[in-house]
């Protein structure tokens, strides 16, 4: 196998995955912008394919009658997310990788263990914003 070839096939077992499974919405609650409840099912992924996770940061947002919309019906605010996106074009989005963190240092965890502290990883990276 060539180097390409190999890194090639590397690149093709990748996953990239919103564990909230939907884009950051208010939280009237905690009165800020962020993520809803992150499913556990991404760790169970994670831990049974041995697999290493990248946390990943997004920072970008959304016009704010999107979150106006979308608190008060979040079917209606999914239906307008492709405007808000066209509404974007052209705009900066940011991202922030932090390190890989092993399968190995998963083992042993719950999931809902395990998705908590794949969050923290992932919401720390906000901290560079």
């Amino acid at each position: 196998l060539s180097s390409s070839s190999a890194a090639s096939d590397v690149y093709k077992r990748q996953v990239l995955i919103f564990p909230a499974g939907e884009v950051s919405r208010w939280q009237w609650r905690k009165g800020r912008i962020e993520d809803g409840a992150w499913s556990e099912h991404i760790a169970v992924m994670a831990q049974r394919a041995g697999a290493a996770v990248v946390p990943a940061w997004v920072q970008t947002s959304n016009p704010p009658w999107f979150y106006v919309l979308a608190a008060v019906s979040g079917l209606a605010g999914a239906a307008v997310l492709p405007l808000c996106l066209y509404l974007a074009r052209g705009q900066a989005v940011r991202f922030a990788f932090g390190s890989p963190i092993l399968s190995e240092s998963l083992t042993g965890l719950s999931a809902d263990e395990a998705i908590i502290a794949l969050r923290h990883a992932s919401e720390t990276l906000a901290e560079h914003y």
